[in-house]
């Protein structure tokens, strides 16, 4: 780890590369059409961490507003399983001030609170000391009566499920 930047510094320099947003940002918009209302892929501001089979993800707002309907809910719905948290900050990305936070925790919402950096990284320590302290998931391998049928279009894709056979139990797993 080396000084303040953390262990992963962004290492894009919009003086030399241009704007990241358009020379990099996926433009996720293009699949919109693949989803049923006007769901889609969302973007994750800040980034996403796992330890022993455990996420916090960090998604950051400019102010404490109301967290998007479809975000929200996909919040609520992944944490009900204990697998991930979802921490949102609203404050100032450049100077990284916070101001507050809304985290999302075994399906329930603690709304905004008023906190600033020190708390959230109080609030990170303590997601990855417990993270730490609990074991990691292993999936076990799938009974061969477990596997569900590929579809025709993902036939395509593993055209040798033997071969691959490893890579898919997870997958496959109902």
């Amino acid at each position: 780890m080396s000084g303040d930047n953390g262990y992963n510094p962004l290492r894009w320099d919009c003086e030399r590369d241009g704007c990241y947003n358009k020379e990099c940002r996926p433009k996720i918009e293009i699949f919109a059409d693949c989803f049923p209302g006007r769901i889609n892929f969302g973007d994750v501001d800040a980034g996403i961490v796992e330890i022993n089979s455990r996420a916090l993800l960090l998604e950051w707002k400019s102010n404490p507003i109301p967290i998007p309907a479809g975000q929200h809910s996909a919040y609520m719905n992944l944490s009900r399983t204990g697998l991930l948290v979802a921490l949102a900050v609203a404050g100032n990305a450049k100077t990284m001030e916070v101001v507050a936070y809304s985290a999302y925790v075994g399906g329930n919402c603690t709304g905004w609170r008023n906190a600033d950096q020190e708390k959230i990284k109080g609030l990170c320590r303590r997601w990855a000391a417990r993270a730490q302290e609990l074991p990691p998931i292993k999936l076990r391998p799938a009974l061969p009566d477990e596997r569900i049928t590929l579809r025709d279009d993902l036939k395509e894709w593993v055209a040798d499920y033997a071969a691959h056979q490893h890579e898919f139990d997870a997958l496959l797993r109902q």
